[in-house]
């Protein structure tokens, strides 16, 4: 009768299913759980919505001194290329309106 083979520790690890990660939850203590449930519905709603804009703001990818130096002087720039357009533009017209309406 042939003997059975035995699984090497590899194979053994190849066909276990993978472990779950462990998920580790911070605990609060009491006083703070008592806290948060002495808060009126209105203020909790508050509340978590400061949280969560706090979150959100940790996940944002803020720019660098010089990358925001940059992006402050095209802002400036574009701001004064378009003011210089539209005031030569209201020149202009203000040129014609005069000519055509006033008679000047």
């Amino acid at each position: 009768m042939a003997k059975p083979k035995l699984k090497t520790p590899a194979k053994r690890a190849a066909t276990k299913a993978p472990e779950k990660p462990k998920v580790t939850t911070k605990k609060v203590p009491a006083k703070a759980r008592a806290r948060r449930r002495t808060l009126p519905g209105w203020l909790e709603g508050i509340v978590g919505f400061f949280r969560e804009t706090r979150a959100e703001l940790r996940k944002v990818q803020w720019p660098t001194l010089q990358e925001a130096l940059y992006l402050t002087r095209m802002v400036v720039l574009v701001t004064f290329l378009s003011g210089l357009v539209l005031g030569i533009f209201d020149w202009l017209f203000a040129q014609l309106v005069r000519i055509f309406v006033v008679g000047a």
